[in-house]
């Protein structure tokens, strides 16, 4: 009898613990896969502006904070903060269909102005900053791309150490544009630009002008007031 009893006593603890490790697994399991779902969720919330490239446009249609055909008869203006969520959104929506449709056809020249708003102050000057020092190495729009990347993670991302960081990601001069940041080069530039929006009545961001005339962001608006000037030769 004590023979037949251990080897039951044996299977009842293997049980027990065949339960046990099932019970762990399935919670860890289920802790994955809660881990996994806000993983993606993130990653979705946080889509990316496109790349941190060049746009593949001609070399020579790419000036400073413009680009696009020298020669087009429409220009459309922006003035956006790097911090203003609505200037990010026009970004990852808007300006991909402009890009596309009327810039790499050679029909339209767009052109960045930096518009720092008080509210987003200091990183917002500081921003602005890095992007002109980026200009000057001939990485406007790489920087561009990557200073929207950066917006979701707040004003922390824009301090001197973390764009001096993204400098050396673009492989920009690190002392070069550490320098042309932390002297505030380009401020009287910045300055000039903000009086400029201001006397055209720039309140807000992002703020669109095409020919010189205020239209609203939206794409279909956009595309209507382009497309009308494109039929009337600009």
């Amino acid at each position: 009898m004590s023979v037949s009893s251990r080897p039951k006593r044996n299977i009842s603890q293997q049980g027990r613990k065949g339960k046990s490790s099932t019970a762990i697994w399935l919670i860890g399991g289920a802790i994955l896969f809660v881990i996994l779902i806000v993983v993606a969720i993130n990653i979705n919330n946080a889509r990316p502006v496109a790349t941190t490239a060049q746009p593949d446009l001609p070399a020579e249609w790419l000036v400073g904070s413009s680009m696009g055909n020298p020669e087009a008869t429409v220009v459309v203006e922006a003035y956006e903060d790097f911090l203003c969520s609505h200037c990010l959104e026009w970004t990852t929506t808007v300006k991909p269909q402009l890009v596309e449709n009327y810039v790499k056809p050679g029909k339209v020249r767009f052109v960045y102005h930096t518009f720092p708003l008080s509210g987003f102050a200091p990183a917002s000057t500081m921003a602005a900053m890095a992007s002109l020092c980026a200009e000057d190495q001939g990485a406007f729009w790489p920087f561009h791309d990557r200073l929207f990347n950066a917006q979701r993670s707040g004003q922390l991302a824009f301090t001197l150490e973390k764009l001096v960081e993204y400098a050396a990601e673009l492989s920009l001069n690190e002392s070069e544009f550490t320098r042309c940041v932390s002297s505030q080069v380009h401020q009287a530039d910045i300055d000039a630009t903000i009086q400029e929006a201001s006397s055209k009545g720039v309140g807000g961001t992002p703020a669109i002008f095409v020919n010189g005339t205020s239209v609203n962001s939206d794409y279909p608006t956009l595309q209507a007031e382009i497309d009308r000037l494109l039929s009337v030769g600009g």
